[in-house]
C-alpha cells in the first residue's frame, strides 16, 4: 500500500470503530499521536499499524485480545478530556430549575399512587469524560431531594477512555476544574486536600463508572434501561451523521418513555428524531423520548401480544439454575417455616391474592433482604395488578442480586413489551435467551414482537426454535391456546416465506 493510502484507511478505520470523525484536513493533527503509539509498540511502518487495528474481528482470540488493547490506548489518545464543573450554565440552569424537579415532582406522586418502598432515580452521562459532568448532576440531585434516604438514586458515568474513567473514580481535581462553580458548592461537596480537592464519600457513592462504546449498539455495559435522564454533551461533535443516528438507537433502548435526553446544543441539527418530541427553553433544547411506535402487520394481528405475556402464573415460570441453587439456601434458621410460608404464597398467587402475596414476601424480607425469590414475587405480584413502575423496582433489586437471574429478565422484558417499549424488550429477551438457550417464553415472545413488526424471517426463527424446546421437552407446561397460536403463526409464516 502507498502510505498516504493506508493513512487514510486509518482515518476510515478509526471513525467505523470508535466513532471519532478525522477528516481528512485534520489527519496533520493526528498522524502525530498515532505515531506516538507506533513508537511505543516498536513499529516504523503504519502498515503494520494498521494491520494490528484491523485484527479486531479477527476469529484468532489472541490477535483480537492485541487489537482491543490498541483500540483502547489509541482512543485514550485521539479523545479531548476537557471538561469542568457545571459546563454550559444555561444547560445545568434548565436541569435545576425545569427537569430534574418534574422528574423529581413525578416520581413522589407514582410513589404515593402505588405505596412504593422508596423513590427512584436513574441518570446517565454518556461519554463522561473524567468526571466532572456526573459529580455535577450528583450535586444537583443532592440539592433537589431532602430526603436522599429515602432514594434509590442510580448514576452512571460511561466513557470509551480508560484514563479518563481512573480519575473520574479517583474523585480529585484541581482549581481549574472549578472555574464556573458556587464556591459554596466546593466547601459542601469536597473536602481540600493540598492543592486539589476529592469528592467527599456520599457524593462518591452515588455514582458509578464504566467503559462503553457508544457505537456498539447492542452491547450496554452498565446492563441498565429505563433511565429518566440521559445526557450526552460536546461528543457528537466528533461523530458523522450515519454514527449519531446509530447512538441514537442505542440511546433510545435505555430511555423510559417520555425519559429526557440532553445533548450539546446544535448537535443533533439534520439528524432524525423520529422517537423524540423536542422540548425548547430560553438555554438549551431537550428531547423526550416518545416510545417506539409499531407499524401494524396485518389485521389479524392487533392482538396486541399473545394471552401468556399479560399474566405470569406460578406454574408457567421458567426457573434457571442459578436461581434454584438461591432458593435451596434460605437464611432463617427456622427452614421449614418458611418453606410452608413459600407455598402459602403460591397458593395466594394461584388464587390471584395479589396484595398479600406482597405483604407476606415483605414479611421474609425483613429477615433475609438477600433472596432473590422474595423479590421475585413482589414483582410477579404487582406485575399481575399492572403496576408495573413497582414490577420493574422489584426486578431491579432482585438483579443486583444476581445480575443472572433470568425471571426478573423475562419479566422486565414483558413490562417493556406492554408500554410498547419494543426495542428494549427484544434486547431483553435476547439477553434471556443468551444465559439461558431453551428458555420457551423468550423465543416465544421474541418471535411474537418481531412477527408484530413484520420481521417475517425472525419470527419463524424464534418460533422453529420454541417448536424444537417442546419438541424435545414434551412436559414444558404451556397453554392449549399458546400451541395453537404457535402453529397457526409457524405455518402462515411458512408459506409466506417458501
Amino acid at each position: 500500500m502507498i502510505e498516504q493510502d493506508v493513512w487514510e484507511r486509518l482515518r476510515i478505520l478509526i471513525s467505523k470503530q470508535i466513532g471519532f470523525q478525522i477528516r481528512p484536513q485534520d489527519l496533520v493533527y493526528f498522524k502525530p499521536k498515532a505515531i506516538a503509539r507506533m513508537e511505543q509498540l516498536g513499529l516504523t511502518q503504519v502498515t503494520k499499524y494498521y494491520e494490528i487495528l484491523q485484527q479486531i474481528s479477527s476469529p484468532i482470540s489472541s490477535q483480537r485480545n492485541i487489537a482491543q488493547k490498541e483500540w483502547q490506548n489509541l482512543a485514550n489518545f485521539v479523545t479531548n478530556g476537557e471538561s469542568f464543573f457545571f459546563r454550559d450554565r444555561g444547560q445545568f440552569n434548565l436541569l435545576s430549575t425545569k427537569i430534574l424537579p418534574k422528574i423529581i415532582q413525578s416520581k413522589r406522586l407514582e410513589k404515593n399512587k402505588f405505596s412504593k418502598p422508596l423513590y427512584t432515580l436513574k441518570i446517565w452521562s454518556a461519554g463522561c469524560s473524567t468526571g466532572e459532568e456526573i459529580y455535577s448532576l450528583a450535586m444537583l440531585i443532592s440539592e433537589l431531594i431532602p430526603d436522599l434516604e429515602q432514594w434509590q438514586i442510580s448514576i452512571i458515568g460511561t466513557d470509551i477512555n480508560q484514563d479518563f474513567l481512573q480519575k473520574a473514580r479517583q474523585g480529585i481535581y484541581k482549581q481549574w476544574s472549578f472555574r464556573q462553580t458556587d464556591p459554596s458548592f466546593k466547601t459542601k461537596y469536597f473536602i481540600k486536600s493540598k492543592k486539589q480537592w476529592q469528592v467527599k464519600p456520599y457524593l462518591k457513592n452515588m455514582v458509578n463508572f464504566y467503559q462503553d462504546n457508544l457505537l456498539e449498539v447492542d452491547k450496554i455495559s452498565h446492563c441498565t434501561y429505563d433511565f429518566d435522564l440521559v445526557i450526552c454533551r460536546n461528543v457528537f461533535i466528533y461523530f458523522s451523521s450515519s454514527t449519531i443516528q446509530k447512538v441514537i438507537q442505542k440511546i433510545e433502548k435505555t430511555l423510559k418513555v417520555r425519559g429526557f435526553f440532553l445533548t450539546g446544543h446544535a448537535e443533533l441539527q439534520n439528524i432524525s428524531l423520529t422517537n423524540f418530541k423536542t422540548l425548547t427553553f430560553n438555554t438549551s433544547n431537550i428531547y423526550q423520548y416518545q416510545g417506539i411506535q409499531v407499524a401494524e402487520f396485518g389485521k389479524d394481528l392487533k392482538l396486541t401480544l399473545d394471552t401468556h405475556e399479560h399474566q405470569i402464573k406460578p406454574q408457567n415460570r421458567v426457573i434457571s439454575k442459578q436461581n434454584l441453587n438461591k432458593e435451596r439456601f434460605i437464611s432463617s434458621p427456622d427452614k421449614l417455616s418458611i418453606k410452608d410460608k413459600l407455598k402459602e404464597i403460591d397458593i395466594l398467587l394461584d388464587s390471584n391474592k395479589y396484595n398479600q402475596v406482597i405483604q407476606q414476601a415483605e414479611e421474609l424480607l425483613k429477615n433475609d433482604n438477600k433472596n432473590i425469590k422474595y423479590h421475585y414475587l413482589i414483582a410477579q405480584s404487582y406485575f399481575n395488578q399492572q403496576n408495573f413502575s413497582a414490577t420493574k423496582e422489584y426486578c431491579e433489586l432482585a438483579l443486583k442480586l444476581d445480575s443472572l437471574a433470568i425471571e426478573p429478565l423475562v419479566l422486565l422484558a414483558k413490562v417493556a413489551t406492554l408500554e410498547k417499549n419494543n426495542r428494549q424488550a427484544k434486547e431483553l429477551f435476547k439477553r434471556v435467551i443468551y444465559l439461558e438457550p431453551n428458555n420457551l417464553v423468550a423465543h416465544l415472545d421474541l418471535g411474537s414482537l418481531y412477527y408484530l413488526e413484520g420481521d417475517q424471517k425472525r419470527a419463524l426463527k424464534m418460533y422453529q426454535n420454541a417448536e424444537s424446546i417442546l419438541a424435545s421437552n414434551p412436559n414444558t407446561e404451556i397453554s392449549l391456546v399458546e400451541k395453537q397460536q404457535l402453529r397457526q403463526r409457524l405455518n402462515r409464516l411458512k408459506k409466506v416465506l417458501f
